[in-house]
């Protein structure tokens, strides 16, 4: 029987809650048989604490000090205000005809759990009056209408509202959801059964300049339409944002128990000994340090103008942990922007990173520069943490820019190479496109200068550098898995970006010395091996890796049938002969498997899904 244990999670206040809402894992150790299994979460993210035990495995987390999660996604604003709490004066109540202006039970016992497993679900009861020969309408707003409703522009916004609905009643109920302020066809009627959340929403432009919010209605306009209705409401969101260009229909839940609008939070902090965790797995990172002195204020005196932009405003913007502490910034010139310089060069790559988010009416360019003083660069690629980007060498600086929809935050990362070690390195943000537009209105903030080949997650900066400090993570292995030699043991992870000097390890007993076994890759390569009571070693290699995006998740297995080893990718044979002088046997006791690290070599990303399978050589078994 599959028993699993849930570890301590923190769990981060923004989720996914677009249809059906899933309950949120943690990671857990599983135990089937004589096989011991590490799961990461499908949905959720947060904090992962060590030191749980499953049957015979134990995790554990290694680290110093505290440090700022990654948070894979761009964040999304609430403008509707107070999520949870209809009966607040702000939600108006109204009727017309023989209607009755709703009522509310602020988290009645009678809705059960909200969509988030939390009790703060309000019963709103509807009551139109009864006469089938009279209009009724009774009908309450699911945005709060002294709360901002639109973006600050002077034309067109776009936006998804919504709101979860559960009818506590015994038979169907017909409510219409209307949408206040939005284009034609804002009116839809949804037959809600009886004892499951419904989401409820509409994906409108504005073609006016007034507020957009969104209402519940009961009325015997509508068919099927009942009397009365009992709802339970909860989760009112407001996704609003600039521009004319129409979003996918995706509602991002953002809670707030205000009346203006908040950013979702996209950093959360973990402390010491403990690791953060994403649907992409448990982040393994080697220690790194951020080489910019003040990364959260660009309007700091630290920083300064580069040409003459036309406007540079600080603490204007929310930012990704959720403050008002983003710098505003609009360019003059396709070379104006801000720029943090002088930082002490080490080697010769750096990654520049920052958030940035587009505040134009319309999708945007923008852009951050990692500059090498008294060097070349050599090479440039970008990262984004949502949609594309590129990378590019513009007037000698690596640039990466993305086009953005307005309202949209992401980060983004300029990664640059250069012929030798600069003097100094230079970071620039720049709102357009890097030597070739300007004029947008856009925001920077948490931002970032490190010696690495990819962004890191974030190290807060206030007048000092910062550094954070690297995770380790062990598993323990169950009694007796040598003794036979026939095992496999696998995991998936991100493709790591080679970080040069070090490769990255996925899975590792021991440290390369006699009785130990690794999963390490490189630029070109993932290769499983075994050393044997000798020291010497026998491996097998994933030949193909090379080809593989960097970022995209992959499940590697190895396995040893008495000597003979196998690797075998997403299911799939993808080695040859061992090749080696070692017998491939693993004879001594080892007591712990290292995830994502070994002798000072890091993974450097996500490992999710691992497994360990004693006294079993079939891959089928460990997948």
């Amino acid at each position: 029987m599959v028993t699993p244990l849930l570890i301590a999670l923190l769990l981060s206040q923004s989720r996914d809650l677009d249809s059906t809402i899933n309950a949120y894992e943690a990671w857990n150790v599983r135990q089937h048989g004589s096989n011991a299994v590490v799961r990461a979460p499908l949905k959720g993210e947060g904090c992962f604490a060590s030191g749980a035990t499953s049957g015979n495995a134990v995790v554990t987390v290694g680290r110093a000090g505290s440090y700022t999660g990654f948070k894979h996604y761009s964040g999304y604003e609430n403008r509707g205000g107070l999520t949870t709490s209809f009966d607040n004066a702000a939600f108006g109540k109204s009727a017309s005809g023989t209607g009755v202006a709703p009522t509310v039970v602020a988290d009645s016992p009678l809705c059960g759990l909200a969509p988030d497993g939390s009790q703060t679900a309000d019963l709103v009861t509807f009551q139109w009056g009864g006469d089938p020969a009279v209009a009724g309408l009774s009908q309450i707003d699911i945005v709060a209408a002294t709360s901002p409703q639109q973006a600050t522009v002077s034309s067109n916004v776009w936006g998804v509202v919504g709101v979860w609905v559960k009818n506590v009643d015994s038979t169907t109920k017909y409510i219409n959801f209307s949408c206040t302020g939005c284009s034609a066809g804002d009116s839809l009627t949804r037959a809600i059964e009886p004892g499951a959340w419904t989401l409820l929403k509409h994906t409108q432009v504005n073609n006016t300049t007034g507020p957009m919010g969104a209402r519940l209605r009961l009325s015997n306009l509508y068919a099927g339409s009942s009397a009365s209705a009992r709802l339970c409401v909860w989760g009112g969101t407001s996704n609003m944002f600039a521009g004319s260009t129409a979003p996918d229909g995706f509602l991002r839940y953002v809670p707030n128990t205000g009346l203006t609008p908040i950013y979702e939070t996209a950093l959360t902090t973990c402390g010491a000994n403990s690791a953060y965790v994403s649907p992409k797995g448990i982040e393994i990172w080697s220690a790194s340090t951020n080489l910019i002195t003040q990364s959260t204020d660009l309007s700091n005196a630290a920083w300064a103008s580069i040409g003459t932009p036309a406007t540079v405003t600080g603490n204007a913007c929310s930012g990704p942990d959720g403050t008002v502490s983003m710098l505003r910034l609009v360019s003059a010139s396709t070379t104006d922007g801000r720029i943090f310089s002088g930082m002490a060069a080490t080697g010769n790559f750096a990654t520049g990173s920052s958030w940035v988010k587009n505040e134009t009416n319309t999708p945007a360019d923008m852009s951050v520069i990692v500059h090498g003083n008294a060097a070349t660069v050599t090479a440039c690629s970008c990262w984004v943490s949502e949609g594309t980007c590129t990378g590019e060498i513009q007037a000698g600086n690596c640039s990466a820019f993305t086009r953005q929809d307005p309202g949209r935050m992401v980060r983004l990362a300029a990664i640059a190479t250069t012929d030798v070690t600069p003097t100094s390195w230079d970071f620039l943000v720049h709102s357009g496109r890097y030597n070739v537009s300007w004029t947008n209105v856009e925001c920077f903030g948490g931002a970032q200068l490190e010696e690495t080949k990819f962004p890191t997650p974030y190290i807060p900066t206030s007048g000092l550098t910062a550094t954070r400090s690297a995770t380790s993570a062990t598993i323990s292995l169950p009694a007796g898995m040598h003794t036979t030699n026939r095992w496999c043991i696998g995991a998936t992870g991100t493709k790591s970006i080679y970080t040069g000097g070090v490769s990255p390890v996925l899975l590792a007993v021991g440290s390369g010395s006699a009785n130990s076994m690794d999963f390490f890759g490189g630029p070109s390569s993932m290769t499983f091996r075994v050393f044997d009571s000798l020291a010497a070693s026998k491996q097998v290699t994933d030949t193909g890796y090379s080809a593989l995006p960097a970022g995209s998740a992959h499940r590697w297995i190895g396995c040893n049938d008495a000597g003979n080893l196998s690797l075998y990718r997403d299911g799939v044979l993808v080695s040859g002969a061992p090749v080696g002088a070692g017998t491939g046997l693993w004879n001594a006791t080892q007591a712990t498997m290292a995830v994502g690290t070994e002798a000072g070599n890091y993974w450097d990303g996500w490992i999710r899904d691992v497994s360990i399978c004693p006294n079993d050589a079939n891959p089928k078994h460990c997948n």
